[in-house]
């Protein structure tokens, strides 16, 4: 049932601001659908299979923002189903991860948005979430710069395995859950931390490719 609020104020696409949920599915269905797994040079040192969404460009893009910038939190479930209906689930995955925020960023934006939608997951596919990874610094917003060797230098060492965790990950297919991939950096320093556990194989899913 909707509360009295959402009565009043009801809830409109963040895209074509439509009455109804906050990313249509109009809007959905004009995605820009990505058909190929792009070569990204931080990435190829593993083998994993990397499955995404759709281009980094409106609508979709204009759903992120509004997720991560404007605290739309309660479009988590919808980019779960994105992720659900548009890509393949291996049967065999053991643990659903996400690439995590630091705690300063978390508490500046109430949430950690990655984290959300992976857990939205495991009611889909019926497999545990587990916080594998922490971030250790905290680091300027990445979206602010394209310079590869910079992006490269904030992201190194960024990531840690917990201890508690490298049992779980041993001899186990890992998915790991992120937003928006761009130049791979981020996904090369947590699956550097990943592998040190030695997983029989990891899978790395996202909503959006920017790039």
């Amino acid at each position: 049932m909707p509360s009295l609020i959402e009565k009043i104020f009801p809830h409109c696409c963040v895209s074509c601001s439509s009455t109804g949920p906050l990313f249509c599915s109009n809007c959905q269905n004009n995605i820009d659908f990505l058909y190929f797994e792009p070569q990204l040079t931080p990435l190829e040192k593993y083998s994993i299979n990397l499955k995404i969404v759709g281009l980094y460009n409106p609508p979709l893009s204009t759903a992120i923002k509004a997720y991560k910038y404007q605290g739309l939190y309660k479009i988590a479930p919808i980019f779960a189903e994105l992720l659900y209906k548009h890509l393949i689930f291996d049967k065999n995955i053991d643990i659903i991860t996400s690439v995590p925020l630091h705690p300063t960023k978390k508490r500046l934006r109430g949430f950690d948005q990655t984290k959300l939608i992976a857990k939205e997951l495991t009611n889909k596919i019926s497999k545990p979430y587990h916080q594998l990874l922490t971030k250790t610094k905290h680091t300027q917003n990445l979206a602010s710069t394209n310079n590869q060797k910079f992006r490269s230098k904030l992201t190194n060492k960024n990531f840690k395995l917990k201890k508690e965790n490298q049992h779980k990950i041993a001899g186990k297919h890992i998915l790991l859950i992120d937003d928006v991939v761009t130049t791979g950096h981020t996904l090369s320093a947590c699956l550097g931390q990943i592998f040190l556990a030695k997983p029989s194989q990891v899978t790395v899913m996202a909503i959006a490719h920017q790039g």
